[in-house]
């Protein structure tokens, strides 16, 4: 039993012509013949045999009827390896990090507004309470003096 291939080199676009006595683990004989979608990364070391023409599905320049022949190298090889395809680059930025990182910003802003109101709240009980004892203590009752707030005592001479 001989097996053909049609690999495509991952930074060319000529296909290499593979023959081999046996397939790969993982990878079944498909019947007719197609592409594997999504493409599968391959390995092989073999012998370089000869210059292989075949009909390519381009048209021939010279006649629109016909199909153009091209040229692709034949190695013979026992067998060939499938590789693992390489992790997602995209994959952990968008699965992982960016997730995490929106999670931390919420955390923190929630963490951020719940202080602030925490002290304002306890800034605002306080002036109520000082409020209080000047009302109480004041000299002068029936005047409706207040203690002048930060901004106005800063502005004071």
């Amino acid at each position: 039993v001989m097996y053909e291939g049609w690999m495509f080199p991952r930074d060319g676009n000529d296909p290499v012509c593979v023959l081999t006595t046996e397939l790969p683990p993982g990878l079944e004989l498909q019947t007719p013949p197609k592409d594997y979608s999504p493409a599968k990364m391959v390995r092989v070391a073999g012998y370089y045999f000869k210059l292989f023409w075949y009909e390519s599905g381009e048209p021939d320049p010279n006649d629109a009827t016909k199909k153009r022949f091209r040229k692709a190298p034949l190695l013979m090889a026992k067998s060939f390896s499938l590789i693992p395809p390489p992790p997602s680059s995209s994959g952990f930025w968008l699965g992982e990090f960016l997730p995490g990182l929106l999670l931390f910003l919420v955390l923190v802003t929630t963490i951020l507004f719940t202080l602030n109101w925490y002290f304002r709240r306890g800034d605002r009980r306080l002036a109520a309470e000082r409020q209080a004892r000047f009302d109480r203590e004041n000299p002068f009752p029936g005047d409706n003096l207040t203690i002048p707030k930060r901004a106005e005592r800063d502005e004071l001479p």
